[in-house]
């Protein structure tokens, strides 16, 4: 089975991950280093796009800022060690390999800026959250009262 656990099976009988968001996650980490290993000019959109469906899961899992994208340091160590087993007088593939970590070090600043952008949606949601539990709370108790729109010409006040 390709070294996936599985469980259950899907409706076409192909089984499904035993942890489907550990198995997104290695199918997107796979997908980011083809696209980063690709010669091609380095696309910002799709990397993003990539970063986005891996970072946001790390996000909602309440890991630190820098245990999120300690994924990408770690390609870098995956390489660095592949490489020391190369030869040294390869000159050309140095220089692909400083290309290569100049785009990682691309990738981790988009994947921080994703992190960020969802760590601070889901502050808002929470704050949101607890804002309409007091609101309730004081409504329930009468503490508080709506208060009806004040329109200024209605009440003959000028602005004067």
């Amino acid at each position: 089975m390709g070294g996936v656990a599985c469980g259950r099976s899907r409706g076409n009988g192909l089984p499904l991950p035993a942890n489907p968001v550990g198995y997104s996650i290695k199918e997107k980490t796979e997908d980011l280093f083809v696209e980063l290993i690709n010669e091609d000019e380095f696309n910002s959109e799709k990397i993003s796009s990539i970063m986005d469906e891996i970072v946001r899961v790390r996000a909602v899992q309440d890991f630190s800022t820098s245990e999120a994208i300690s994924f990408m340091f770690l390609l870098k160590d995956t390489i660095t060690d592949e490489l020391k087993k190369l030869t040294e007088t390869d000159k050309t593939l140095l220089y692909d390999v400083v290309s290569f970590y100049g785009k990682i070090d691309k990738a981790v600043m988009i994947a921080f800026e994703i992190y960020s952008k969802c760590r601070e949606k889901l502050f808002e949601i929470k704050v949101e959250g607890v804002k309409n539990q007091v609101s309730g709370l004081l409504r329930r108790s009468d503490l508080i009262a709506e208060i009806p729109e004040w329109d200024s010409a209605e009440n003959n006040v000028s602005s004067d």
